[in-house]
């Protein structure tokens, strides 16, 4: 999975996301599974599931 530091309206934030380099891993989210993740103050996680039917 891929993911990109945005601000407030959507943009690609490059200073922050330039800083991450080398930091992120990648993280795979198993379907119908809880997963749980601390982030920083002021930090939201937002998942857009890639698919949702393998045959679309």
């Amino acid at each position: 999975m891929q993911g990109q530091v945005t601000d407030e309206g959507g943009n690609v934030d490059t200073g922050t996301w330039s800083s991450l380099r080398g930091v992120l891993v990648g993280e795979t989210l198993q379907p119908h599974t809880k997963n749980d993740f601390q982030l920083g103050a002021g930090l939201t996680l937002e998942v857009t599931p890639r698919f949702l039917s393998p045959w679309r």
